[in-house]
């Protein structure tokens, strides 16, 4: 806009600092009435993203109860579990099995004698076997030491499932075959043919008396003795023994050891913990909204979403729902049946003791309390929290309508900037104008002044 850089010259006024005040004096009430309309919207649009926030941790919390899923969970506890740990999927029949873990699955393993490192063992062909798979290793001249050996075994294209390693020990470098896996299925055979004959201290062939490589670990199955009758499995997890349990063996026991066992059954623990986060969810929404909506008649603050329509809509449904009854015809159709209460100040207080008793008198009902999808209350309050959350919601509307006022409340401050921009060059022209006109009144003044002066000093010489 446009400024005097001489403003006052004439008229000795200080323009510039006139003319600001004068603006600010104008555009102080406007403007301080739209930064307390927009710290009323910011706090409400934060206090609606805080109690958004809240729902949705409620929703996320009922889930599996609402969905029914954390009812079906089985757990399967073992009595040691350094000899064997188990899961399930559910579909195990409750009850306890004795298991004793009579061996654990090992992988076949076989070492060469000591040879010095660089000793040329043999030329020829290896033929070694895993199980019924076989491939064939060619060592020349280049590469008939242990660790060409070794490093032929490896590269080749059809290995069959052995790795090949040299370990190097007081005596020397040994040769080490190992099975990629465990049990008596893949056991290992190795056998020679052509060449000099020296890959002969390399053969493991029990079958036809040739064993220079030592065993230094059987290929072993897995076996253990379920309820009296034996298992055996190629590795160290077992399925299908027990319908609907995996057991993974850790440690063998001794023949003359006492059998252990494994309970399987409902997993109160998963249950007990999903209905224990969705009353502590559902507590932090209710002492939220107390705070968001409260009034503090001595200091005359108010939350807020003191009297919002929404904050007071949701939470009445969340009562509602909360201590409703589902009208079923079993001893428990209300959370307090189960142990769940509303206390004095809204929140909810669990008795896990009155939980874990209805949930052994009638397991069905209590499934039904919460997940029934018609009366269920926590599907029924999760279809209610989705639609105050979903993107076409009350929560997303809130949200929008609070955003548009601070858009509107932005616009209004362009608008009043824009009306003192112009009141400014207003108060400018007017000032300038008034400096102009006082300036060519000091002129005249100055200049009458001087024909006074000039007519007096002719009166006084002529009256000489």
């Amino acid at each position: 806009m446009a400024t005097l850089s001489s403003a006052g010259i004439g008229s000795g006024l200080d323009v510039n600092s006139l003319v600001t005040q004068l603006v600010d004096a104008e555009r102080a009430p406007q403007s301080n009435a739209l930064d307390k309309k927009e710290a009323s919207v910011q706090q409400q649009l934060s206090a609606i993203g805080a109690f958004k926030s809240a729902l949705s941790a409620l929703q996320d919390s009922i889930k599996s109860l609402a969905n029914g899923s954390v009812f079906g969970k089985q757990s399967a506890t073992p009595s040691d579990a350094s000899l064997f740990t188990a899961t399930t999927d559910g579909t195990a029949v409750a009850g306890t099995y004795s298991v004793h873990v009579d061996a654990l699955a090992k992988a076949h393993k076989l070492a060469s004698a000591a040879f010095g490192s660089s000793t040329a063992i043999g030329t020829g062909t290896l033929t070694i076997t895993v199980g019924t798979q076989s491939f064939d290793v060619t060592i020349d001249g280049t590469i008939n030491t242990l660790a060409g050996i070794r490093d032929a075994i490896n590269a080749a294209a059809d290995n069959a499932g052995v790795k090949a390693t040299v370990v190097n020990a007081t005596d020397g470098a040994h040769l080490v075959l190992t099975s990629n896996n465990t049990g008596a299925a893949f056991a290992l055979t190795v056998t020679q043919s052509g060449g000099d004959g020296g890959l002969a201290s390399l053969v493991y062939d029990p079958a036809h008396g040739a064993t220079a490589l030592t065993e230094k670990s059987p290929a072993q199955d897995a076996q253990a003795t379920i309820e009296g009758f034996v298992y055996k499995s190629s590795t160290n997890t077992i399925t299908g023994a027990i319908p609907g349990v995996t057991l993974t063996l850790n440690k063998s026991q001794d023949p003359a050891e006492d059998d252990a066992s494994i309970a399987v059954g409902a997993d109160r623990s998963s249950l007990n913990s999903s209905v224990a986060t969705f009353v502590n969810a559902y507590n932090q929404l209710s002492k939220l909204l107390t705070q968001l909506t409260a009034y503090n008649p001595d200091t005359r603050v108010a939350g807020p979403l003191l009297g919002d329509a929404t904050a007071l809509s949701v939470s009445s449904q969340l009562r509602r729902l909360i201590g409703g009854s589902i009208g079923n015809q079993s001893n428990y159709t209300t959370l307090s049946s189960v142990g769940i209460t509303t206390q004095a100040d809204g929140t909810l207080a669990l008795d896990a003791a009155k939980l874990s008793a209805a949930l052994d008198a009638n397991p069905a009902a209590v499934k039904t309390l919460f997940s029934d999808a018609d009366v269920g209350v926590a599907s029924r309050l999760s279809d209610n929290l989705q639609n105050y959350l979903s993107a076409s919601g009350a929560m997303q509307a809130r949200m929008d309508g609070a955003n548009s006022t601070l858009k509107d409340i932005q616009h209004q401050r362009d608008q009043l900037d824009a009306r003192m921009s112009a009141l400014e060059d207003m108060y400018r022209k007017q000032f300038t104008a008034l400096d102009t006109l006082i300036g060519q009144l000091q002129q005249t003044s100055s200049f009458l002044t001087q024909q006074l002066s000039s007519l007096n000093a002719l009166a006084g010489i002529s009256s000489k």
